[in-house]
């Protein structure tokens, strides 16, 4: 049940693992009326939100933040007030709450600070002030509002979030965790009979605090195209749990090639996009290659290496690229690990797993296999044939006996190199293709018996 899980929930002594599906938009269900209060209103998205509910039938704006918006945002041809101040100081958002008119319907909580920094280089300090902005704005409205008697009964309390809380991310660590917390808000909302919605975006176009991400190409190497704002913000009539312009084929090889899980199972069918491969390239470098030593063919492969990963990672030469450097230590992630392997592919006429770099995890530990693929000198080592049957796992499901069988010989092979200098363990032999004999096998053999 819990094989390539890493969201899991606990039901009644129940486990159960989450899905992302495509959702089915129902018929628009809420549309603005009233005054709308917009959190974070003077910001790039807010002020995305505030245009849409000026243009769909709000009667007036209160857009909070902080700092002043731009004149744009006070020429929508309804009432607009503009507040600002600090949203995560309780006295602020009292005030706050205290000003509100009676006709107020609804509160959008587009609030939040911008972050590219991975976990290890944050500060506590710099994790609170994230989280602060986005977590605690949103509580304390949560709290002074249903105190409050001038305030009726909202008809929408929609929170942006970020895809960052839905499947995660190496960028935005800090960022994820708020969301996250904020997803579960809204279902507490809910769960007390109160309107709630989360509507978690993958970065828009344009401005805003994910603006350099959106822009910068890192995110279309990774299959997440910005969100077109004229379309995204058409969305909030019909709200989904997610809201992304997602390459599937691009983004699924790459996300899931460091940590494996069944979360996007049932979104539409992961391919690898197919590396540009010039078999007239993989044979001219195939007998350039030939006529060469080997310890000469490998230089000459190092050199081309180094020059697709200063490329992958935008480095202006291959300086900083030593042959013996592991990859990890260079700045490769499962993102520009995947575009470095369409890279060498696209190069050699070869084809290589996504996983290149971690199998192989130096340029020369790499340029050496690439010697052994492109001109084989008839000798095989033990990786390779790891990776023949890495490869073969990769296009078939085995049965549940041949799997069982996998699992031993993978364990007793690990067991024997744990044991320095020992002699290998004894052959265990195969069990037999009967259930129950099976199950005795594994009793006797695994020591569970």
């Amino acid at each position: 049940v819990y094989k390539r899980q890493d969201q899991i929930a606990l039901r009644d002594g129940r486990p159960w693992g989450r899905r992302l599906r495509p959702a089915t938009i129902p018929a628009p269900g809420w549309k603005p009326r009233g005054t709308v209060l917009i959190v974070g209103g003077t910001g790039a998205l807010g002020g995305h939100a505030a245009r849409w509910a000026a243009a769909s039938g709000a009667e007036a704006l209160i857009l909070a933040g902080r700092r002043d918006p731009g004149p744009a945002l006070l020429e929508l041809g309804i009432p607009v007030t503009t507040i600002t101040g600090d949203l995560t100081d309780r006295d602020q958002v009292a005030a706050l709450v205290a000003a509100l008119p009676d006709d107020l319907t609804a509160v959008v909580h587009a609030a939040g600070v911008g972050e590219d920094t991975p976990l290890a280089d944050l500060t506590p300090a710099r994790i609170a002030e994230i989280t602060a902005v986005r977590v605690t704005s949103a509580l304390l409205l949560d709290e002074l509002l249903a105190g409050a008697e001038t305030v009726r009964e909202l008809e929408a309390f929609l929170v942006f979030t970020s895809v960052a809380g839905i499947w995660g991310t190496t960028r935005h660590p800090a960022t994820a965790a708020a969301d996250a917390f904020l997803e579960a808000f809204t279902d507490r909302r809910r769960a007390e009979g109160r309107p709630a919605t989360n509507i978690a975006w993958s970065p828009w176009a344009g401005g805003g605090i994910a603006a350099s991400a959106a822009n910068d190409g890192s995110l279309l190497r990774l299959g997440l195209r910005p969100l077109d704002p004229g379309r995204a913000a058409a969305q909030l009539a019909t709200p989904a749990p997610v809201v992304a312009d997602v390459d599937w084929g691009r983004f699924l090889p790459a996300f899931t090639l460091a940590r494996p899980n069944r979360f996007f199972a049932e979104v539409e069918p992961a391919t690898t996009p197919a590396a540009e491969e010039d078999s007239g390239t993989g044979d001219a470098l195939r007998e350039r290659l030939s006529g060469l030593p080997a310890d000469e063919a490998e230089r000459e492969l190092t050199d081309l290496l180094r020059g697709h990963i200063a490329a992958v990672l935008g480095f202006p030469d291959t300086e900083r690229i030593p042959p013996s450097r592991a990859f990890r230590e260079i700045g490769f992630d499962s993102v520009t690990a995947v575009e470095l392997r369409n890279r060498v592919n696209a190069s050699t006429g070869l084809r290589l797993p996504a996983t290149l770099v971690f199998d192989h995890p130096t340029p020369a530990a790499l340029a050496t296999l690439l010697r052994q693929r492109i001109v084989p000198d008839g000798s095989r080592s033990v990786l390779d044939d790891l990776d023949d049957i890495e490869r073969r796992l990769a296009g078939e499901t085995p049965d549940t006996i041949t799997e069982t069988r996998l699992r031993i010989k993978l364990r007793a092979l690990l067991t024997a190199l744990d044991r320095a200098g020992a002699p290998a363990p004894a052959a265990v032999p195969a069990p037999a293709d009967d259930d129950d004999e099976l199950l005795k096998f594994i009793d006797t053999h695994l020591g569970r018996g």
